[in-house]
């Protein structure tokens, strides 16, 4: 994982460093003890899966209009994909060190919101939240006519990357103390017709998207030499890597030319991106 300084001292120290310093900004009202499946691959790693129908967590969060998904298919579908990921080394290995748990959800019956493809929850350092479009649909727009497992183990360790990036920068100070984020949005061109939050993004929210584009980009590549045979993810995969250099141009650049905003540490964390 060459782009995301993970060879850093400092920053390989971070993963034995448990609870990571997080502990008064987590979220402990979430009990989640009893609501645990479990996905275990043939190498003997396991990962959590929420299968809690009654769980109350998406009243008050970002997921509004979702709740838990219980599916024997989908649960099939997320294995199949970690299984896949497991033949990306670097890729597997940092999914595992940052993710313990998943939560499958889906949209509520005439919920007013669109279904999230995947997603991670701040105040939860391990947990990531996926649908059963995260089979055909790559963010921002790129979407399969078929469901795919590629393109599933993308999203997972899309979100991979966000935990990482989230406890980076809670953990470390890589934006000064004295800098409001809400303070610095950038027009992102590729969302002119979505909502006017995200046609503007926070810098940290550039951060986090420049860190997944930087990993994306390797690992389509890496995707489109594994599907020679199947012309047609083939295709997507091609597509897609190419959408995904442009967005990460765009947004290094408007990283490095704002540099007064990171610290130190922040300012080689951006270079290395």
């Amino acid at each position: 994982m060459k782009n995301l300084l993970f060879k850093d001292k400092k920053i390989e120290s971070f993963y034995d460093e448990k609870p990571f310093g997080l502990y008064n900004y987590l979220d402990h009202s979430i009990n989640l003890s009893d609501d645990f499946d479990y996905i275990e691959l043939q190498n003997g790693d396991k990962f959590k899966l929420v299968q809690d129908e009654e769980n109350q967590f998406f009243e008050d969060k970002p997921f509004n209009g979702h709740e838990t998904l219980i599916s024997e298919k989908f649960k099939l579908d997320i294995k199949e994909a970690l299984k896949l990921l497991t033949g990306f080394v670097d890729e597997y290995d940092f999914f595992k060190r940052n993710v313990d748990i998943i939560w499958p959800l889906r949209r509520k019956d005439n919920a007013q919101v669109s279904e999230l493809t995947s997603s991670i929850y701040p105040k939860m350092t391990d947990t990531i939240f996926i649908s059963q479009k995260a089979n055909i649909h790559v963010p921002p727009v790129n979407i399969s006519k078929k469901e795919n497992k590629y393109i599933l183990a993308e999203n997972l360790f899309h979100e991979a990357i966000h935990l990482f990036v989230n406890k980076l920068i809670l953990n470390y100070e890589l934006i000064k103390a004295s800098i409001a984020p809400v303070d610095h949005k950038f027009e992102i061109p590729w969302r002119r017709n979505s909502s006017k939050r995200n046609q503007y993004w926070e810098i940290d929210r550039v951060l986090h998207a420049a860190s997944v584009y930087s990993c994306l980009i390797d690992f389509r590549a890496q995707v489109i030499k594994k599907t020679d045979s199947d012309k047609e993810i083939n295709r997507f995969f091609v597509d897609s890597v190419e959408s995904a250099k442009e967005n990460y141009t765009y947004l290094k650049d408007i990283l490095m030319q704002n540099t007064d905003l990171f610290t130190d540490f922040g300012n080689e964390y951006i270079k290395n991106v």
